[in-house]
């Protein structure tokens, strides 16, 4: 005879069991235990201490909150970042130290280069590109950057990159993001680089601007 705990277990176990798959991980019934494939050795160990930790705080205090949860994994000298999440951050900063060690312009040095007298002028002037889809802006820390390449030695947008830089801002895609698949390799374009072969195929590399954005345009 069933009963509406044992559905409700039942529920629960598949679920979890769903969850684990959706993660890689497939449970595999052994005798005495089970076997999970796709888990890291070190992960299965960290899992298995932070367990125990939590069950004894769970048996002292009969329930766990998220700040003892927490408080747990530190006793238990349990990584709080995830490994990948790390190797992840580091490679994300090692591309942007890349992309930013080519030429970009601030606001002064922009300014600079087109006569501003002021820095407000200058800001006004990037703002109407912006806004025109000429050009886009990166922030990091707290300074505004533009990517040197996509204006001309006179300062003026380079109207060659507009067919690439319109479609991806129309969609939504901007910054780090823009910046990132305008001046990297592209499958959509057999590994070449959108600013360099917009150059010689311009048509080429337009084609594939409009299916990048297609994929990132919010539904209507």
């Amino acid at each position: 005879m069933t009963t509406a705990g044992d559905d409700r277990s039942t529920h629960d176990e598949k679920r979890r069991r769903a969850d684990l798959e959706r993660r890689g991980y497939t449970v595999l019934r052994r005798d005495g235990g089970v076997e999970i494939e796709g888990l890291d050795p070190a992960d299965a160990r960290e899992a298995l201490r932070l367990l125990g930790a939590a069950r004894q705080l769970q048996f002292e205090r009969g329930s766990l909150t998220a700040s003892q949860l927490t408080q747990i994994m530190a006793t238990a000298d349990v990584d709080l970042t995830p490994p990948a999440a790390i190797e992840q951050a580091r490679r994300q900063a090692d591309h942007r130290r890349r992309m930013l060690s080519t030429p970009v312009y601030t606001y002064e040095t922009l300014g600079e280069l087109l006569g501003h007298a002021q820095q407000a002028t200058t800001r006004t002037w990037v703002s109407r590109k912006r806004s025109a889809r000429l050009l886009f802006t990166v922030k990091i820390d707290n300074q505004l950057i533009i990517p040197a390449f996509q204006l001309t030695d006179e300062g003026e947008p380079r109207q060659d990159l507009a067919g690439l830089v319109g479609p991806l801002l129309e969609a939504g895609v901007d910054g780090w993001a823009l910046w990132t698949w305008l001046a990297s390799s592209s499958p959509l374009l057999s590994g070449a680089v959108p600013i360099e072969l917009v150059e010689t195929e311009p048509q080429r590399a337009y084609r594939a601007a409009e299916r990048f954005a297609a994929r990132h345009r919010p539904a209507a």
